[in-house]
C-alpha cells in the first residue's frame, strides 16, 4: 500500500474513533451534545492545520529541489553559451582575417588594372582615363 493511501486510512481512521468516542461519551450522559460538536470541531481544525503543516513542509522540499535543478540547468546552459560565444568569436576573426585578403586583393586588381588600361580612380572607383576628363 502506498504511503499516501496509508495516511490517508490514518486520519480517517482516527476521525471516525473520534466522532465514535464523542457519541460514546454523548450515549452515557458524560457529554453534552453541544460540547460534543465543539470538541469534534477543534478536532477537525486541528487535523486541518497538521495537514496543512505537513502540505507546507512537503511543497517547501519540492520548491528546494526545483531550485537545486533550475541552478544545475543555468550552469549547463552558462556553460554552453561560454562554449558558442567563444566559437563565435574565433569564426568572427576568422571570417575577419578573410575579408582583409579580399579587401587586398581587390585593391591589388584595381591597381593593376589602372596601370593596364589607363583607368585612372576618381572617388574610389577606377573610372577609365578618356571617360575621367
Amino acid at each position: 500500500m502506498r504511503l499516501r493511501n496509508r495516511r490517508f486510512l490514518l486520519l480517517s481512521s482516527m476521525a471516525v474513533s473520534g466522532a465514535g468516542a464523542s457519541a460514546a461519551l454523548v450515549a452515557l450522559g458524560l457529554l453534552d451534545l453541544w460540547t460534543a460538536v465543539q470538541l469534534l470541531l477543534l478536532a477537525a481544525v486541528c487535523g486541518s492545520v497538521a495537514l496543512l503543516a505537513l502540505l507546507v513542509r512537503r511543497n517547501s522540499v519540492q520548491v528546494r529541489l526545483l531550485r537545486r535543478g533550475f541552478d544545475r540547468h543555468l550552469k549547463e546552459i552558462a556553460e554552453i553559451a561560454g562554449e558558442n560565444r567563444a566559437e563565435l568569436f574565433g569564426r568572427a576573426d576568422e571570417l575577419t582575417d578573410r575579408l582583409d585578403a579580399v579587401a587586398e586583393s581587390v585593391a591589388g586588381l584595381r591597381a593593376d588594372l589602372a596601370e593596364r588600361d589607363g583607368v585612372g580612380m576618381v572617388g574610389g572607383a577606377a573610372v577609365h582615363a578618356r571617360a575621367a576628363s
